[in-house]
């Protein structure tokens, strides 16, 4: 499933009907601020002038401004494609506790900005713990409550890649090693706390497989409700 946004202000679309009905002759910033309900002269004035750069308002030698003919008009910003990746629930950051359920919780949209190839096989997950706190993926750490979005079609990590582990059927977020010297594979924490490392042999196949490689982290929103 695609939803497909254009991003336009919604002060642009009451800017472009004022101009329309020429309701913007005349009128100061703070005038037009005003009329819009915006807080300050100068939000009227940067979203004006957006209007203007994009051909979409032109501004007459008298200083009247007028919606573009359709046929002079550039077109509007590009719309952006929002990909659906089914939210699986859980994973632990530090030990294995969390039942991995292949059951669809939710879809988050995310935009293909972020996912630029085929999502078939992607899936998100919420991070519990701390113990990637210090892990970064794309310049962004793993917090509690962040979502991490997993490619499941990569399953051949590298040393240091965050992968997506299930152990004995529980889900765990780690950093990959491959300690080929003794033989197993290490999933570390990158942390500010201590957490010992998680140890798997070569003969544990049966119970561990990699389910994919977090590929981006969506941050967990820090709200200010008293602001």
């Amino acid at each position: 499933m695609t939803l497909w946004i254009t991003f336009m202000h919604p002060l642009q679309s009451v800017l472009i009907e004022m101009a329309r009905f020429h309701k913007l002759d005349g009128r100061s910033y703070r005038q037009i601020a005003s009329d819009i309900h915006a807080e300050h002269g100068s939000q009227a004035k940067y979203h004006l002038d957006h209007l203007l750069k994009d051909g979409i308002v032109v501004k007459k030698k008298d200083g009247t401004f007028v919606v573009a003919e359709d046929a002079k008009r550039k077109p509007l910003p590009k719309a952006v494609a929002f990909k659906q990746i089914p939210l699986l629930g859980a994973a632990n950051c530090g030990d294995a506790t969390m039942i991995a359920e292949d059951r669809v919780e939710q879809f988050l949209p995310v935009s293909s900005n972020i996912i630029k190839r085929d999502a078939g096989k992607w899936f998100a997950l919420r991070a519990v713990g701390n113990s990637m706190n210090e892990a970064k993926v794309e310049g962004l750490t793993i917090e509690d409550g962040d979502y991490v979005l997993v490619d499941g079609s990569d399953k051949q990590p590298n040393d240091k890649d965050i992968v997506v582990s299930i152990i004995d059927g529980l889900a765990n977020i780690k950093m990959f090693y491959h300690d080929q010297k003794n033989k197993q594979i290490t999933l570390i924490s990158r942390s500010t706390e201590e957490h010992p490392p998680i140890l798997i042999h070569k003969k544990d196949a049966g119970v561990y497989l990699i389910a994919g490689k977090v590929k981006h982290v969506i941050k967990k929103p820090k709200m200010n409700w008293q602001a």
